[in-house]
């Protein structure tokens, strides 16, 4: 069949509605989990976070923005990833374990097979299984497919979220014809923060007259690293501003800020366009897919073209009695007596009066996400400048790169779950797996060490007061409570983005983590090392290595691990 794009465009899918009871705050689970990723993503850069530019939410806009979003559920003020890189952080965020047990240190390596994760527990239990990525880095091939039944990787964004869409329309009427029984999980990855900082509306540079020829140096600085283009904040330019020791001025780190908080308004402006179309009427996406199934493909044409000039929809007086079946049959109660004497009058525009009936019915709520668990969080944040003149993550221990957003939006009608409520307890991507599964109610993933925050979320109990842990490169490991972040690095301080062997920054009076003062806080300071230890210690035993690899293999990549761990 020929696709009928801008018909399904205007009518695409929506979660569906019931689910099976168990607690006596939820009488039904949510029947479908989405996941939304976002790559790059610092939570201090949303206005759902308190930031000062409206990046996630746009009062003018249809549909839901990250800001309903949290105003609808529960946001975790301090949520952190356990790595900076891509890979990494998002196997953990899948597995429940860290990198030095799951394997995966590092962007191009490959998740082991016998590690499992939280997509194969929901296969397992039932559920229909798809991912759909923005990034390369997540392939098929990276070991982060497994336990999906079906895996996308499309570097166009708005591409892969209509992709997306359609799977999510098969699955709709799949869901309508089996009212019982598990639903889907879905995980759509987005990339747009990501470097280069490259939003589509941006103009002038001021990043030119700062990089050109200096003393001493023979070539333009700007042609040989730079895009050329206007705006154009490259990683060439940003990375070898860095190596060079090159601090840009304050109106061209300003601008490279700008560049980047565009980046995350248009990773917003994506994930809402996706919203909008899951949340339009179920009716209406299933009535598009039925019909393709026995339209003949001329006549699919003929709707899709006459739906996008915005004329009424009319079908060959042939085919009329079978369209007319299929509306009656998916709009069902949808329909009222005047709709039925519209169809006997004027049969060729049953599609019509269906697409009608199925908006009216739906208008008192087109965007309630009935039956639909929805999380949005990052793989990890991004340093801008705030140390060593970088703009990057890969080897940052530091709130800047490791703070990330996490809403959790459980479905408004169950019963006793706050809406808006912000927790400050300390969780990292470790605890998303067992949560999940716990919220879903399906097995946690093999040796998962976070902690199922599913009974807090729900109400029936307290967020536990927790640490954030992450681990870098070299033995680099950092710990983080609520006020205190401490950073070890079992070497001297090296390279162009060099870590000190003890750090501490306390929050309540440096949030930018600016100031070491290990040295004024020697009570705080030994006792998170002390933790840090006794947490380095619980991973030993369950140290995995990738699939066909062993230990020397990694250190000649480049990627050893952990000192006293190999």
């Amino acid at each position: 069949m020929i696709p009928l794009r801008s018909w399904v465009a205007a009518v695409w899918f929506v979660a569906l509605a019931v689910g099976c009871g168990e607690s006596r705050l939820s009488e039904s689970r949510p029947r479908n989990l989405v996941l939304v990723t976002i790559g790059s993503l610092r939570a201090d850069h949303l206005s759902a976070y308190g930031y000062h530019r409206e990046t996630s939410g746009d009062p003018e806009a249809p549909g839901y923005t990250l800001d309903r979003l949290a105003e609808e559920g529960t946001r975790f003020s301090n949520a952190f990833a356990v790595r900076a890189e891509t890979l990494p952080s998002l196997a953990s965020l899948f597995t429940g374990m860290y990198p030095q047990e799951h394997g995966v240190w590092t962007n191009g390596q490959v998740l082991p097979d016998e590690v499992e994760t939280l997509a194969e527990t929901m296969r397992e239990a039932g559920y229909s299984t798809a991912a759909f990525s923005a990034w390369p880095f997540l392939a098929e091939d990276s070991g982060v497919a497994q336990g999906f039944d079906k895996f996308t990787t499309e570097a166009d964004a708005m591409s892969l979220v209509g992709k997306a869409l359609v799977w999510l329309e098969r699955e709709r009427y799949r869901q309508r014809r089996e009212v019982e029984g598990p639903g889907c999980f879905l995980w759509l990855h987005l990339a747009a923060p990501h470097r280069p900082y490259d939003p589509p509306d941006h103009t002038g540079s001021m990043l030119e007259p700062l990089l050109r020829d200096r003393p001493g140096e023979t070539a333009d600085f700007l042609r040989r690293f730079g895009t050329g283009e206007p705006g154009g904040a490259s990683l060439e330019v940003l990375d070898e501003a860095h190596r060079r020791g090159r601090a840009l001025d304050q109106e061209a780190h300003d601008q490279v800020v700008a560049l980047y908080d565009g980046e995350v308004a248009l990773a917003a402006a994506q994930l809402r366009h996706f919203l909008r179309r899951y949340n339009e009427d179920p009716r209406a996406a299933s009535l598009t897919i039925r019909l393709r199934e026995v339209l003949p493909d001329r006549v699919i044409q003929d709707l899709a073209r006459e739906w996008e000039q915005g004329n009424p929809l009319r079908v060959p007086r042939e085919h009329a009695a079978m369209a007319r079946r299929i509306v009656e049959e998916v709009v069902d109660t949808a329909l009222e007596a005047p709709d039925l004497k519209r169809m006997d009058a004027d049969p060729q525009g049953c599609v019509q009066v269906g697409m009608e009936a199925s908006r009216r019915a739906f208008v008192d709520d087109p965007v309630h996400l009935t039956d639909t668990l929805l999380v949005v969080t990052a793989d990890h944040g991004e340093d801008l400048g705030e140390r060593h003149g970088a703009y990057l993550h890969g080897p940052s221990v530091y709130d800047s790169a490791l703070r990330v957003p996490l809403i959790v939006r459980y479905p408004r009608f169950q019963g006793g779950v706050k809406e808006g409520r912000v927790t400050p307890q300390v969780v990292d991507g470790t605890d998303l797996a067992p949560t999940l599964a716990g919220l879903m109610g399906v097995r946690h993933p093999r040796g998962s060490r976070g902690r199922d925050l599913s009974l807090a979320l729900l109400g029936l109990d307290e967020f536990p007061v927790g640490r954030a842990f992450a681990q870098q490169l070299g033995g680099i490991t950092t710990v983080r409570d609520r006020r205190w972040r401490l950073v070890t690095n079992p070497g001297p301080p090296s390279g162009s983005y060099p870590v000190g062997m003890v750090e501490l920054y306390d929050h309540e009076n440096d949030p930018s983590e600016l100031r070491n003062v290990s040295s004024l806080h020697p009570g705080a300071r030994d006792s998170l090392i002390e933790a840090l230890e006794a947490w380095r210690a619980g991973l030993r035993s369950s140290t995995a290595l990738p699939s066909g690899r062993g230990t020397p293999q990694w250190v000649e990549a480049g990627c050893p691990l952990p000192q006293g761990d190999q």
